[in-house]
């Protein structure tokens, strides 16, 4: 008696004849968990069970990507410089109207683009005279809605617009040729950095055609896929 109870208690077998309880063996089993790895696959498998991705599937994703991105990038590329040459017309078109608007008031047209924002004591006029005191009194401005702030007066004078271009400070005067072979005199704003895709769209939708050396929009290349794009300002003959 005291073998049989020890063989149950112990390894639940019959000492005496060597035999398993059936009954514990069975709940032995059903408490034995079903040993899976996290992918799922028993863990005798190994690294040979892992889940993942074929070669030819890969291949077949990145063929898809790439044709998306054929298809979607030169409408972005688009549409970034429509905005860009957008952005550099309306610079360029509320200058000349504070240009304008300031030689309404004052009788002249100033110099510099900073005088658009206020004024200062002995002011130029784009031929290089000196605003009269009389004269600097009309002034109304500011002419422009933000401060133009140059990069170093005197060194470089130029400023930076919204789209990382560049825009000359100094206001020109100067004579261009008409198509029929007559002059008209012009004011000229001068901005720098535009690419050839840039000028081009931008000459596009101010003068309706492409054409480098006439029209409003005149631009030429400076350096390597880099052009100085002027806009023309048509102003009577003699005025400054």
């Amino acid at each position: 008696m005291w073998l049989h109870l020890h063989g149950n208690r112990c390894g639940h077998e019959d000492v005496a004849t060597g035999a398993r309880d059936p009954m514990t063996a069975a709940k032995r089993r059903r408490r034995t968990p079903d040993a899976r790895n996290s992918l799922g696959s028993s863990p005798r498998c190994g690294a040979r069970c892992a889940v993942g991705f074929s070669l030819a599937e890969i291949l077949i994703t990145l063929a898809i990507i790439a044709l998306l991105a054929a298809v979607v990038m030169p409408t972005v590329g688009a549409r970034l410089a429509g905005g860009r040459a957008d952005a550099i017309v309306g610079e360029l078109q509320s200058l000349q109207s504070g240009l304008l608007l300031f030689e309404r008031d004052v009788g002249r047209f100033p110099q510099r683009l900073e005088s658009l924002n206020a004024l200062p004591g002995g002011a130029l006029d784009v031929c290089g005279t000196a605003i009269s005191a009389p004269n600097a009194a009309k002034v109304r401005g500011p002419y422009i809605s933000r401060p133009i702030v140059v990069i170093n007066p005197g060194v470089i004078n130029k400023y930076i617009i919204a789209t990382g271009d560049t825009v000359d400070a100094v206001v020109g005067v100067t004579a261009v040729v008409l198509q029929n072979g007559g002059s008209q005199r012009v004011l000229q704003i001068s901005v720098y950095g535009p690419e050839l895709d840039i000028a081009e769209a931008i000459d596009r939708n101010v003068d309706g055609s492409i054409g480098a050396t006439d029209g409003i929009i005149t631009y030429a290349l400076v350096a390597t896929n880099e052009y100085t794009l002027k806009w023309n300002i048509p102003i009577k003959t003699g005025a400054c």
